[in-house]
């Protein structure tokens, strides 16, 4: 009823809207039933205003309303995330390369951010997990239709290994085209730097860079090797490169040393600390 009442006095800040006070309980009792509905399906709904909303996601234009997840909260609001996006259709030179150079850069964040897209998200996701380093998994769709069908397994060993599936659509909610761009957006909302797998010039990935361009966050990707240099499935990553600011490059000859040094540029030089454990030890004293 607390809740209710304060609702009620902000309405009043606005007389252009006529309502009468029985109709606004009734839809407010409409709402308090829908998030109960939520929750009892296991989901956590995360609101613009508390205090476990991403502080990066703020940077945003458009930054999400809700936020709406399962598995643990604390895996968005890591000290170091770094978002690793590319292709569903990765060649052979990114499948070989891909799996060893995410693991090794996901071993040195705090956790890693994709898409759960077939191709390079599930590369980055699958070897975060096996780096045993927490994943989120941003979705286009409500949190409780897992696209693509073919990623359900991985989406329940995301869970299963201490990340999470997270939307800013309302469970239910079917996939629309401009979800995608929406999502790409979310991913680099949420990561301190991120990492180019493979791209064309209009891959989906792309949106997800210029976002984090935008917001001034550092960029890493892949040269092609120089066969290739030409290649459409390439042309992101050349873009990328070639473009300002200018990203940190790796070949697809990088080792372990260079991948450790790499990430000592991309990711912020701060404890390997979640804002959420910091809170949760406070709050034990």
């Amino acid at each position: 009823m607390e809740s209710f009442d304060v609702f009620s006095t902000v309405l009043k800040c606005f007389p252009s809207i006529e309502i009468g006070h029985s109709e606004w309980h009734a839809i407010w009792s409409r709402s308090v039933d829908k998030v109960e509905r939520i929750i009892d399906q296991g989901i956590v709904i995360v609101p613009y205003l508390s205090d476990l909303y991403p502080a990066n996601l703020r940077g945003l234009s458009t930054p999400p309303v809700n936020l709406y997840l399962i598995g643990r909260v604390d895996s968005l609001l890591s000290a170091n995330i770094i978002a690793i996006v590319g292709t569903r259709n990765p060649d052979s030179c990114i499948q070989d390369f891909a799996p060893s150079f995410c693991e090794h850069l996901s071993s040195l964040a705090s956790c890693v951010v994709s898409g759960l897209a077939l191709g390079c998200d599930s590369i980055a996701h699958i070897a975060s997990i096996r780096s045993t380093t927490p994943t989120v998994a941003v979705l286009p769709c409500g949190i409780d239709k897992i696209y693509p069908k073919e990623n359900q397994g991985l989406a329940q060993d995301i869970v299963e290994a201490g990340g999470c599936l997270v939307s800013e659509y309302e469970p239910g909610t079917k996939i629309q085209k401009s979800y995608f761009v929406a999502r790409d957006r979310i991913q680099a909302g949420l990561s301190h730097a991120g990492v180019l797998l493979q791209s064309s010039l209009n891959g989906g990935s792309m949106h997800a860079m210029k976002t984090l361009a935008s917001l001034g966050r550092p960029l890493a990707t892949i040269s092609p090797p120089m066969h290739l240099l030409n290649a459409d499935q390439w042309a992101g990553n050349v873009k990328l490169i070639n473009g300002r600011p200018a990203p940190l490059v790796f070949d697809l000859a990088s080792d372990a040393h260079s991948i450790r040094e790499g990430a000592g540029i991309l990711l912020p030089k701060h404890q390997n600390q979640s804002v959420a454990q910091s809170f949760i030890q406070q709050s034990l004293l």
